[in-house]
C-alpha cells in the first residue's frame, strides 16, 4: 500500500507538497482521489464521477498532473468498467493543451 502511494504521489505532484495553495488543494484531491481507486474496486458510476470531477477542474492544474491522475485512477480498475469512457470525460481531454 505503501508502494502505491509513493508512486501516486510521484506521478501526481510535480511541486513539493508543502506548498499552501489553491493548486495544492486541487492537486491534494486529486491525490486523494486516486488513493481511493487504489484502494478499493469503483463501480462505473462511481468511477465516472471521479473522472468527471478530475476534468471538470482540469484548467487549474497542469495538463501533465490531469492526464497522470486519469491514469492514475484508471489504473487499478477493471477494464470493463473503465471503458468505455462518458463524452464528458473524454470531450474535456481532448480540450486540454
Amino acid at each position: 500500500e505503501s508502494i502505491i502511494s509513493e508512486v501516486v504521489v510521484s506521478h501526481v505532484y510535480d511541486e513539493p507538497l508543502y506548498k499552501s495553495s489553491p493548486i495544492s488543494a486541487q492537486l491534494s484531491s486529486y491525490l486523494l482521489l486516486s488513493a481511493l481507486a487504489h484502494t478499493c474496486p469503483l463501480t462505473s458510476k462511481a468511477l465516472s464521477a471521479i473522472l468527471k470531477a478530475v476534468t471538470s477542474c482540469a484548467s487549474r492544474v497542469s495538463t501533465k498532473q490531469v492526464v497522470r491522475t486519469l491514469a492514475s485512477i484508471c489504473a487499478s480498475q477493471e477494464t470493463g468498467i473503465i471503458s468505455p469512457l462518458s463524452k464528458t470525460v473524454v470531450r474535456a481531454v481532448m480540450k486540454l493543451p
